[in-house]
This record gives structure tokens, sequence and C-alpha cells, in this order.
């Protein structure tokens, strides 16, 4: 990507900053994104890939060095028409801060029916869940947001007393819901769609910017908040969404069970593919279309 600093790099701060950037200002992005119906958002180029090949007619833009695409969607088949409205596929970044970076300049500068997130995540073996599952998010919690006390015991922000958000009056602590109604709808519509035999679940998140490699701190985890997944960008999406009052579709591709970290078992590529159609599936049913079989 033009303009990316190479991992390992030694160029100093002023040297980053002259090389960021912003392709378009806040008027053109709002000028652009005008009528977008959905915004449906991936972490990483393999996750966003299956988003990209669902556009039609797609336009490129770039917000900060972050490639998006402008088009519409159209349900696979021949002569098969596409959806009228404008959808955007943002490719946002992997970890809270880049996605809470790309959805804030999104909503900022459009109001779209939905955000609909996909990618890929690590399924909690004690909730049922196994590799090649889909993962319908209804709540997203922060899983290493607070503090450690004397004793070695982890606490949360509720027990810190300082929340990460108040809305409507009330304060939001670790834990953020998404809209339990659309959850619902994705999972019934994915489950009538699902190959082979793959499950589609539906529950928490949880997210963690570093990732667990070992079995004693998946069973913490679990213990803690019983998730189905875990990964590095739901919460932060449910929290930027909550703010806003958008409502939000997470979609997770199961790639690997939360335990030991062995990437030789990972399925990461079966697992983006997967969520990168049920977000287009989703999406088309919001939009009004058929969804592909």
């Amino acid at each position: 990507m033009e303009g990316e600093i190479p991992i390992g790099s030694n160029r100093d701060l002023p040297d980053l900053r002259r090389s960021a950037r912003c392709d378009l200002g806040a008027e053109e992005l709002n000028e652009l994104l005008r009528g977008v119906a959905l915004v449906l958002a991936a972490p990483t180029p393999l996750e966003v890939a299956p988003l990209r090949a669902a556009l039609r007619d797609a336009e490129p833009l770039a917000v900060a060095g972050k490639p998006w695409w402008l088009g519409h969607l159209a349900p696979r088949g021949v002569g098969a028409a596409p959806a009228a409205a404008p959808v955007l596929v943002a490719l946002t970044g992997y970890e809270k801060t880049n996605v809470a970076h790309a959805l804030t300049c999104v909503l900022q500068a459009a109001r779209p029916r939905a955000v609909i997130l996909s990618g890929v995540g690590g399924g909690f073996a004690q909730a049922g869940v196994k590799v090649g599952d889909l993962a319908v998010i209804e709540r997203e919690a922060y899983g290493d947001t607070g503090a450690w006390s004397a004793q070695g015991d982890w606490l949360s922000t509720e027990e810190l007393g300082l929340p990460l958000a108040e809305v409507a009056g009330r304060p939001v602590w670790n834990e953020f819901p998404l809209d339990a109604a659309l959850a619902r709808r994705a999972q019934d519509l994915l489950q009538r769609h699902v190959e082979g035999r793959e499950v589609v679940h539906r529950g928490l998140g949880v997210t963690n910017s570093t990732g667990c490699g070992t079995a004693e701190g998946a069973e913490r985890l679990w213990q803690r908040w019983q998730p189905l997944v875990e990964s590095m960008e739901g919460a932060a999406a449910a929290h930027i969404c909550l703010l806003y009052g958008m409502p939000l579709v997470e979609l997770r591709g199961i790639s690997n069970l939360v335990g030991p970290r062995d990437r030789s078992s990972w399925q990461v590529e079966a697992a983006a593919k997967r969520s990168g159609k049920a977000a287009v599936a989703v999406a088309l049913d919001l939009l009004g279309g058929e969804p592909s079989p």
C-alpha cells in the first residue's frame, strides 16, 4: 500500500507524521457517502476480499491511507440486478483503535441503515463452538480493559467505577449491546443457508488486544464472560456504533479454538471466506434482495 511504513522500520515520528495522509476530507467524504445504505467492514485484506468481490461498479476511496470501496451488491446468478442503494466496503485495519477510527470516520459522514462487521475469530470449545462454525454476536465485552489488583485479580471498569461510555444517561462498562433483533434475523437467515455440518451460534464476543494463547487463559476468559468467540475488534465496533445509535451486526467465522496457540492448525482463509459470504447474505437481506444460497 502506498505510504505504508514497513514493519521494523527505523523511521522516526516526524517521518511518520509527514507520510500520514487523509486522501478525502470530511466534506468530500460526506458528499461521497450520502445515500449509503449499509457499511460492510472487515479488519484485514483477507477478510475484506469476499466483500470486495461482491461489489458491482466499485469506486475506490481512501481515508487516512485505508482503502474503501463504494458500489452496489447483487445476488449471484446470471442477470441478477444489483440492489439500488449503494453500500460501502471498508478495510478498517485490525485491533480496537483501527476499527474505532474507521467507523468514526464513516459515521461522522453518513447515516447508513446498519454496519456489518465480519471477520475471523477464535471459538470457545466450552460453548460448543467448532472450527468452521459461524458466530453472530449480540453482545461484546472488552476483555482486557480494566486493572489488576495487588492480589493479582482482574478488575473490570465497573469495579474501578469508571464507565467506558454513558448513553441515554446510563453508564456502560465493559459490555456493549448490539442490535438483538438484527442478530436473531441474521442467525435465522444464515442457519437456513449453512453448508455442511457448520452451526450458526449467537451470543457474546470478547475482545482482547492480546489474543489468548494458553489453555489457562482460555479458561479464565470463559469463567469471566462465557463467550462464543474472541476477536481484536468487536467491542470497539459495538462501542462506536452505540455512541452513534447505529445498528451493528457482527459475524465471525471460526478459524481456530481459543487455547494453546498453534497457527498450523488454523483455518483462517476458509473462515474469512465464510464470514464474508455471510456478511453479503445478511446485507442483501437487509436491502430487500435475495441472498445467495
